[in-house]
């Protein structure tokens, strides 16, 4: 999060623990039902996702990789050393020497040929 508000992105956060790190008109709920989750990533202009430390070491992809790209969203994630086959071709990556924002505005600017990819990678 911190790189993209650095980078002057106003994200839409939903989650718990926020309201000491942002300012809490970027917070839409603290709470989302399960049975939304996958329409609020349909809707995203962009996803943005981390990983704790040692996850990220190891290579363990968060849950919310899979699910975002389940949904066939567009993802913007912190670098991961090993992705599975065909992954790599839908997560964005930021990281040292790779700024967060260049992948966000590719992202919200995409055309509906790279959305089509997506779904279809999906299907």
């Amino acid at each position: 999060m911190r790189a993209a508000l650095e980078a002057g992105v106003e994200p839409a956060v939903y989650g718990t623990r926020w309201d000491s790190l942002i300012d809490p008109h970027c917070i839409r709920a603290s709470i989302v039902p399960n049975a939304v989750v996958a329409d609020l990533y349909r809707r995203a202009g962009v996803v943005l996702n981390d990983h704790w430390p040692d996850m990220q070491q190891a290579g363990i992809l968060s849950n919310r990789v899979f699910d975002v790209l389940a949904c066939a969203a567009p993802l913007v994630s912190d670098e991961i050393p090993d992705h599975p086959d065909g992954f790599s071709d839908f997560i964005s990556e930021f990281g040292p020497g790779r700024p967060i924002r260049p992948p966000i505005d590719q992202a919200l600017n995409e055309g509906p040929a790279r959305r089509a990819a997506r779904r279809n990678r999906r299907a």
